[in-house]
């Protein structure tokens, strides 16, 4: 996977390719479930898994206590689960699990 900043011009491309990395491994694994902490190099796959009913699910970073992250804020709608760890964060998720510090 590419290192993806959305500040860069190459983001784009560079979550074209990770799209295209991440097609590749769910042809060769076929994962059933994708947890992530919400690296922006990982929506792809995490799209992928879903389309193909598949589970997903988030943590939100432990550094983020008063704002949400912007791949937390899309994926959040397609996550089976979905955890915070910090209760703050139920302001942006109400729907989430506030697990506090999980890692």
């Amino acid at each position: 996977m590419f290192q993806v900043n959305r500040k860069e011009w190459t983001c784009w491309l560079r979550l074209i390719g990770d799209t295209l990395i991440s097609i590749g491994v769910y042809i060769k694994e076929r994962p059933s479930v994708v947890i992530t902490t919400g690296v922006l190099a990982m929506i792809p796959m995490c799209l992928i898994v879903k389309l193909f009913g598949g589970k997903l699910i988030y943590i939100e970073s432990f550094a983020k206590i008063n704002s949400p992250t912007e791949t937390g804020k899309l994926l959040y709608r397609f996550a089976d689960r979905f955890y915070v760890q910090w209760e703050s964060m139920k302001k942006f998720y109400p729907k989430a699990e506030c697990l506090r510090g999980i890692y």
